[in-house]
């Protein structure tokens, strides 16, 4: 059996352990002789993580392919019947307070061709970013640009911002927080699901999109970049791919489980049950609690622990280790609870490991590690790519509708993100997420190849594909990120 569950996988191919020690630590005790160190021993297949139709289809696809696969003209579709939907109920209302000469009354229904304009110049703003939203259709030489003038007048992308919506407000669950963007979530949910399967690790985290607007659930996280916002949270896989995700609302009531326990349980599909794969999570939602439950779905457990978590081994929370040393110890059915001493306590647990340890090298130095950690630092980082690849020319602006920031991070972010690893993946090509940014920009704003800028993207993407398979001669399928 292997000892690591990230080894022979393709997500954490750039890292290959050093042979591990078995011997055990000297501070550990047994109470009732030598534990099975790998009891919980669940077979994983492994499988392609993507789906094999994409692969034959997709094999020389652009980018824009790509991302269709994600944000297709279903969404978009959706998008324009509820904008103009709500438009008109609102011109309509009787308690409409616009006056006469508002420039609402110039609305005209909008059409799958010119929302996807709409998203591009938002796509763009993200690129080049100017003091103010009127300054994009200035022609002050200081801000002039030959982009969003040249698509939409601002008074009709101010008109469309303003009436942009994705759900019915009349027929939706007005008991439902999330009813004005769940059904966006649930349809890139679904297609991101489609076509990407997590490999033997998974991870679940939450994000925060930021908000400082008046809204019930709104977050404070001092740890995150933006302190402030609305929060998500997400099974990611891989290099980055949300796999899927569950917007913050505030808390639901469960008698069975505990709010962190419910989100992990919920995230997970029974696609990734009963299959030998891992969840890594950090201490907010670890527990053994979490374990046992994810054991009898013949699924392992690993991550952070907070001391005062119940069922934690006294003797392991309280016990004064000197630096570099472990204790640990074997609870019920194989959950291991593992205390180590680096710059500080590291409390972990996990249904996998023990107190296997792994010398590895940092900055020329040899240093001995428990397994445990170095998987979880592994595992844990699928979460924390994908909000940092989000981050890169981020569309996400000012507003006061707090729905706009998620399905605009959705739909420019997290989209992109994802379509940016499949198409890395299918057709072997390594490019920057800038540049696979700007091409799905170009094809937002539908502009043609005569256009000299665009001619110069798709050279360079072409030149690069070239000198990728002169020097490797064949182009492998793997996951490569800049």
């Amino acid at each position: 059996m292997e000892l690591s569950p990230f080894q022979n996988q393709n997500e954490m191919q750039d890292f290959v352990p050093s042979p591990v020690s078995r011997k055990c630590i000297q501070e550990i005790n047994y109470d009732d002789g030598p534990p099975s160190i790998h009891q919980n021993n669940f077979e994983y297949i492994p499988g392609n993580c993507i789906n094999e139709a994409i692969i034959s289809l997709l094999g020389e696809g652009e980018p824009h392919d790509f991302y269709n696969l994600l944000i297709n003209d279903e969404i978009f579709e959706m998008i324009v019947e509820q904008t103009n939907l709500f438009a008109s109920q609102r011109l309509m209302s009787e308690d409409s307070d616009l006056g006469k000469s508002s420039k609402f009354h110039s609305w005209t229904p909008t059409t799958v061709s010119e929302i996807k304009i709409f998203f591009g110049i938002i796509a763009y703003m993200g690129l080049v970013k100017m003091p103010t939203l009127e300054r994009y259709w200035s022609t002050n030489s200081k801000y002039k640009n030959q982009i969003c003038g040249k698509f939409m007048p601002r008074n009709r992308f101010e008109l469309i911002l303003t009436m942009l919506h994705f759900s019915d407000n009349q027929s939706n669950d007005s008991n439902s927080r999330l009813h004005k963007v769940q059904s966006l979530v649930d349809k890139f949910v679904c297609k991101s699901q489609m076509f990407y399967t997590p490999a033997r690790v998974f991870c679940t985290d939450e994000s925060l999109i930021p908000f400082r607007g008046r809204l019930i659930f709104k977050q404070y996280i001092p740890d995150k970049a933006h302190i402030y916002g609305e929060k998500i949270f997400k099974l990611c896989a891989g290099p980055g791919y949300t796999w899927n995700m569950k917007i913050y609302s505030g808390k639901e009531a469960d008698q069975n489980n505990s709010i962190p326990t419910k989100v992990v349980l919920e995230l997970r599909s029974e696609k990734l049950l009963d299959t030998g794969r891992m969840a890594v999570t950090d201490n907010y939602y670890t527990s053994i609690d979490l374990a046992n439950q994810l054991l009898q779905r013949r699924t392992h457990l690993m991550g952070t622990l907070r001391a005062n978590r119940r069922g934690n081994p006294k003797e392991v929370v309280d016990a004064k280790l000197k630096k570099g040393e472990i204790k640990a110890k074997q609870v019920e059915n194989g959950i291991s609870i593992l205390k180590w001493k680096d710059k500080r306590d590291v409390l972990m647990l996990s249904t996998y490991h023990f107190n296997e340890t792994v010398t590895i090298q940092i900055r020329g130095k040899e240093i001995v590690k428990p397994l445990m950690v170095v998987d979880y630092n592994k595992g844990k980082s699928s979460v924390d790519l994908s909000d940092q690849f989000a981050s890169y020319e981020s569309c996400v602006r000012k507003t006061v509708k707090w729905y706009h920031k998620i399905a605009i991070e959705i739909i420019l972010g997290t989209a992109i993100v994802n379509s940016h690893l499949l198409y890395e993946e299918v057709t072997g090509n390594k490019i920057s997420l800038l540049d696979f940014r700007e091409a799905i920009i170009d094809k937002l704003l539908d502009r043609p190849l005569t256009d000299p800028d665009v001619q110069k993207k798709h050279m360079h993407l072409r030149n690069s594909q070239e000198t990728q398979e002169s020097e490797e001669g064949t182009v492998g399928v793997a996951i490569r990120r800049n």
